[in-house]
Parts: structure tokens; sequence; C-alpha cells
């Protein structure tokens, strides 16, 4: 919806937040849950969720319905399986390089991404939002240990020297880093993107191959 351009009733681009919102909220049934949120402090006036400090009530048919409840049940088992797919993933450990590649464009900073079993960073709002909103260009993590051992005169690579030394990356333009480092150092690197065949797995060639040989296949029986 943020790609075509759709925002929600302030005007703001959608998040996760809003969608899990609104396919959880009881009022497209035509009910009410009342007292979800409940005056904290009478002299700030500031609302609170209810988290089980006040009871809550459920009021049915308390305007008209614009879903049906089927419809609602299904969105709700699925919401409640994605919730126990994520209870059941291993949570990832955290990078050294959260919180330290800055993306000067749009001020965000840069997340660690996996596509096609290949680990990159990219900018988030890049990734949430797409290029319309940020140019961003993913950099691979094997490409980012390398140079940050460069910067740092490192024969391998060393998270721990990257946390002490460097304070965070910028990300000027394609192929190119800044390093800023705790001493005041400033180190520019940049780098050369490797050929569409040296960039792909083993994984990803058995893909292609497999692809290959379905799509010859295909052609062969259309041809008898």
């Amino acid at each position: 919806m943020n790609s075509q351009g759709k925002t929600g009733a302030l005007g703001k681009p959608f998040s996760s937040a809003h969608i899990q919102a609104t396919l959880t909220n009881e009022k497209y049934l035509g009910n009410a849950m009342l007292q979800k949120t409940f005056v904290r402090d009478h002299l700030s006036k500031r609302r609170a969720f209810n988290q089980g400090e006040l009871p809550k009530y459920y009021a049915t048919e308390t305007h008209p319905a614009i879903i049906d409840e089927e419809t609602f049940e299904a969105a709700q088992e699925i919401v409640r399986q994605h919730a126990e797919e994520r209870k059941n993933r291993a949570r990832p450990t955290k990078s050294e390089f959260t919180s330290k590649i800055l993306c000067p464009f749009c001020g965000e900073h840069y997340k660690r991404v996996t596509n096609n079993g290949t680990i990159g960073w990219n900018c988030r709002t890049y990734q949430d939002k797409g290029k319309r909103y940020c140019h961003g260009k993913k950099i691979p993590e094997s490409i980012l240990k390398a140079l940050a051992a460069d910067v740092l005169e490192l024969q391998c690579y060393e998270p721990a020297e990257m946390k002490a030394c460097i304070d965070h990356i910028e990300v000027p333009a394609d192929n190119h880093l800044t390093f800023f480092l705790k001493d005041g150092r400033v180190i520019e690197r940049t780098w050369a993107d490797r050929s569409r065949s040296e960039s792909w797995t083993p994984a990803m060639k058995e893909k292609a191959h497999k692809s290959a040989l379905k799509r010859k296949e295909s052609k062969s029986c259309q041809q008898m």
C-alpha cells in the first residue's frame, strides 16, 4: 500500500502495527471491546493501554458490521499462525553493525537482511517502504567486514575491534562507505561489484539449473 501511495486515516504511511490493528479490530464485526485504554493520571490526562489494570467489556451489535464473522475469523487464524511461528523462531543475535550504519539521505539506520542465502545490510526505509522513499543499495556483509578490517589494518575481521574503534559508518553513494573512527579519523572506502556469475551461491546455481531443465521439458512437451 505504501508503494502505491496509499496512506492511513491521518495521512501517514502504513506500518506493520497498523495492519495488525486493522486485522484484529472487532469493530468491523459491529462489536466493540470497551475500556481498551484508560486515563492513568487524571492530572496529565494521559491514556494508557489496559493490560489488565481494569476490566474490559465486549459489547455485541453496537453498530452495523462491514465484514462477516467467517472472514474475520479466517483472518484471526492467520494472525494466530504467524504469532505461533514467531514464538518458535530463534531470535537473531545482535550484530556489531546494528545501529552503526547510517543512511545520510533519510537518517535511518541500515538493518541486516537475508536474500537467497546471502546476508547484507540495507537502509531500513528502503526495506520497509521501497525505493520511492529512499535510495538504497544492499551492502554484502562480507564486503562490509572486509572493508572494516582494511580500515582497522587487521589481517582478518574482528567484531570486538569493530565495536571498540568505529563510531559509525555512512553510505554517501552506492559502493561507497565512510568510516568515522572514535579517534576522530574519517576514512573512505569503495568496492566494485562482483559479476553475476561470481556472486551466485551453489544453492542459487542449483535452483537456476532446475528452472532451466523445467523450461526445457515444458518446451519439448509443447512441440510434441
